[in-house]
């Protein structure tokens, strides 16, 4: 069976537009903009609850946050949907590009149901800087 006609698959953007929009929209992949501007910003809050509200009522059964700022704010808010399954990303050696950024990662990290990984390498610092339980990290190559 084709996996497109098993799933419904959505993305969403955490701005107005993104490097991969047009390739999305040419494939008929629906697309969800999620404006935050930022995560310490006044208009944060209310988009959590926005996102909340929208992961419940589309039944969204799974959320992949997939950067330093994707794990920041939409790990923890699709835990608070609740009844989503929740993975995390972490595709670099070095450090998010603040300190707090760390910090609110490894707080995702924790929150997420699975943390992927793209390499064994990366798996260990997840395991070893992060503190993530090697039965939730998963190594998915590029």
């Amino acid at each position: 069976m084709n996996p497109s006609a098993r799933f419904r698959r959505t993305e969403m953007l955490l701005g107005a537009d993104g490097p991969l929009l047009e390739c999305y929209e040419r494939l008929g992949i629906l697309v969800r903009r999620q404006r935050l501007g930022g995560l310490a910003r006044p208009r944060t809050v209310p988009s959590a609850v926005d996102l909340v509200r929208w992961l419940r009522a589309a039944q969204i059964d799974v959320v992949h946050a997939h950067d330093v700022y994707s794990n920041a704010f939409t790990v923890p808010v699709a835990r608070l949907a609740g009844g989503v399954g929740v993975v995390a990303s972490r595709r670099w050696w070095h450090h998010a590009p603040r300190r707090s950024l760390v910090t609110v990662n490894r707080y995702a990290y924790r929150l997420a149901h699975r943390v992927v990984a793209n390499s064994p390498a990366v798996a260990r610092l997840l395991r070893e800087e992060d503190g993530v339980s090697e039965a939730r990290v998963d190594v998915i190559p590029n």
